[in-house]
């Protein structure tokens, strides 16, 4: 009797297992259903495309990357010395003994009596300052220039243009960074004057005129050259009265180079674009992989039947019964475009009823003819 309970036991044991064991299927079959519904279902077509993009900006993306970071040669000018090259001048207008005027000059920036000029006296300089010591020379000329021309409204035609020297040296070359070239001159007026009316006596008429003192050269910076150029207008037409005009500072600064060849390692944000598909094609390929899946049967009949519907639905006509099939020979047809083909070249209409999803029911469409009918089925086993 004992023996017969204990195997009773032991057997509710084992159904009891078999039970849990099932339950377990079971619960591990619902999870797994559940895991598949939170996936995004794509078309296989489009998942194979965007495998496919996701590989080719992996690829493409890495290749393109690990070009663009290799340091490459690059020449540059780097800076041997600066230099800082300024020219100007200062003028006084010194006066013939009059009552009028204390002093014996006028300064700058007023207007002048042609009458009672003597002469003018201009301090001219030129300054070079550099940044490193090097030999360093220069030269100079000053220079009195007479022009002729002929206005015409706003419009100058040059006659002629003489120049009459007044003075040029050279400055031997010494170890420094600081050179200072400057000369004095006194200009007569009446003397350049006459120069221009001997001019117009050759001529054989007379011409408007300019007249200034031109204040030229250059520095020798090694193996650079650094000219430099500055002119004082005075009038010698004859004004009773007038005024001088002299150029601004003229400033020449800049840097003396050469050129090198370094090795350069390029700058990230020269290639991040690279970089940044790389990653995308790495970040479309993992969503592929483990966020999306196929769709397949009811899902993928679905979405052929949509497809079908909203490419050519506008050439079918929906009825609410389709007629009885018997009578006449079915011949299938194995593509929806082939039956359009049909029905346009047969000229009857592409015939479908609804079921109540909404759909062509059971996916097929009709062509009827005299002697035949025409089907196309999507099969809803379609994977």
């Amino acid at each position: 009797m004992k023996n017969i309970d204990k195997d009773k036991n032991t057997e509710q044991v084992q159904n009891n297992e078999q039970v849990q064991k099932s339950e377990d299927v079971s619960k591990n079959l619902e999870n797994e259903e559940k895991k598949k519904d939170k996936k995004i279902a794509i078309n296989k077509k489009l998942k194979i495309f965007l495998y496919i993009l996701g590989f080719i900006s992996l690829i493409v993306g890495g290749v393109i990357t690990a070009i663009k970071s290799i340091p490459h040669e690059e020449d540059k000018d780097v800076s041997l010395y600066s230099y800082n090259i300024t020219t100007d001048s200062h003028y006084k207008v010194y006066l013939l003994n009059n009552s009028i005027f204390d002093k014996e000059y006028l300064d700058e920036d007023l207007l002048y009596p042609d009458i009672l000029t003597d002469y003018v006296h201009i301090d001219f300089k030129s300054e070079a300052i550099l940044t490193k010591q090097l030999m360093l020379s220069g030269e100079y000329s000053v220079s009195g220039v007479i022009e002729g021309y002929q206005a015409n409204g706003e419009e100058k035609k040059k006659i002629y243009e003489k120049n009459y020297p007044i003075d040029s040296k050279k400055i031997q070359a010494v170890q420094t960074d600081h050179m200072t070239i400057d000369k004095s001159v006194k200009i007569k007026l009446s003397e350049y004057r006459l120069y221009a009316e001997q001019i117009e006596y050759m001529l054989g008429g007379t011409t408007a005129k300019n007249f200034y003192i031109l204040f030229k050269g250059k520095f020798n910076l090694d193996s650079e050259e650094k000219e430099f150029s500055y002119k004082i207008s005075v009038p010698i037409s004859g004004e009773k009265f007038y005024e001088i005009k002299k150029d601004e500072t003229d400033v020449n600064k800049g840097d003396i180079t050469e050129k090198t060849t370094e090795k350069v390692s390029p700058e990230i944000k020269s290639y991040i674009a690279y970089p940044a598909v790389s990653l995308l094609g790495l970040i479309l390929l993992i969503f592929l992989k483990f966020f999306t899946r196929d769709i397949v049967g009811q899902e993928l009949w679905v979405a052929k039947i949509s497809n079908i519907m909203r490419r050519y639905g506008s050439r079918m006509i929906c009825v609410e019964e389709i007629p009885n099939l018997s009578e006449k020979t079915a011949l299938k047809v194995k593509d929806i475009v082939d039956l359009l083909s049909l029905s346009e070249e047969i000229r009857e209409p592409v015939l479908y009823s609804i079921d109540e999803s909404g759909f062509p029911a059971e996916g097929k469409f009709y062509i009827l003819s005299k002697e035949y009918i025409y089907i196309f089925s999507l099969n809803i086993t379609i994977q």
